[in-house]
């Protein structure tokens, strides 16, 4: 089989299982609304604690997959909250409670059918409209800065313990 003819398939392969312009723009609109949502609704109690919501996995890193027929695309967000709240005066309970009862009221504001789920760490908001997917919300706080110095100080021991490949 020549080159170019390799060539061919794999980004026949690549446009088959590759989002949609469309589902992905579906998408970061939704992500966008929710997170204006949080941060000018008079309803949020987010807002006054600087909401932050960004994509992570694979939106963030470009590498979303079409679902198999029946499934629904899953966005995957970070909801941070950047002031105000600490592991010192909130616990990982009270901040998925905030969390959802934001989405909550965001879901009835914006009429979406489906109950707001709950998942372990996370909230599942489900859409249903042109482009079938969920967002999957997981409320956060940034590290403080010991912490973070503590992760690195271990991430680099560690790597020099498997042969430095972290620090490549």
């Amino acid at each position: 089989m020549n080159t170019q003819v390799q060539k061919t398939m794999i980004e026949e392969i690549l446009t088959s299982i590759d989002i949609s312009t469309t589902a992905y723009e579906a998408a970061q609109r939704r992500y966008e609304d929710l997170s204006k949502w949080l941060i000018e609704s008079p309803k949020s109690q987010s807002a006054k604690f600087n909401p932050h919501v960004y994509p992570q996995g694979s939106f963030r890193l470009g590498t979303v997959i079409r679902p198999l027929e029946g499934d629904e695309y899953d966005l995957d967000l970070s909801c941070k909250l950047q002031k105000g709240i600490t592991r010192e005066n909130y616990t990982q309970e009270q901040l998925k409670n905030l969390t959802g009862r934001d989405l909550e009221a965001y879901r009835i504001e914006r009429r979406i059918e489906q109950k707001l789920e709950p998942k372990h760490r996370c909230w599942r908001l489900h859409y249903q409209d042109v482009v079938r997917f969920h967002l999957d919300t997981v409320p956060c706080i940034p590290a403080n800065d010991e912490l973070v110095r503590q992760l690195q100080e271990r991430i680099c021991s560690t790597s020099y313990a498997f042969g430095g490949i972290y620090n490549r």
